[in-house]
């Protein structure tokens, strides 16, 4: 893909790009690596058949999600799971002298860390809509 101001970066498609071409968004957050999304207008492409059943979904702290029907979903905390290995890496982050090429790259770590937890949580969400849908 050839940017403007920017030149030709490489694009990794995950699937073919079909529709007209609406919006296209391009976004590079701290870790460096360019984002490129595509908002396409498209015909409808499969509805999903009649169904009768309904559920009551409420939002929470200590459970993720509880359903109407009494079943709950548990809050998958991640950031718990790698809170160690981001201390580390943050108290390897402020060691260097400012501006040098070390902390450039202790930065880069820990923001890949955080990058890391977004698109977990992200897909964690994803899942999850995806299979109260199918249900």
């Amino acid at each position: 893909m050839h940017l403007t101001k920017t030149g030709d970066i490489k694009v990794w498609l995950n699937r073919p790009v079909e529709g007209t071409i609406k919006r296209l968004t391009i976004r590079r957050p701290s870790t460096r690596r360019w984002y490129v999304s595509f908002l396409v207008e498209d015909a409808p492409s499969k509805v999903l058949p009649e169904s009768e059943k309904a559920i009551g979904i409420d939002v929470g702290i200590s459970n993720f999600v509880v359903f109407s029907n009494g079943t709950f979903v548990e809050n998958l905390r991640y950031l718990a799971e790698r809170e160690e290995r981001l201390a580390i890496d943050q108290i390897k982050k402020d060691r260097p002298p400012k501006g040098s090429l070390q902390r450039k790259k202790a930065n880069r770590k820990v923001s890949h860390i955080y990058e890391r937890l977004g698109k977990l949580r992200d897909n964690f969400v994803h899942q999850l809509s995806h299979e109260i849908i199918d249900e």
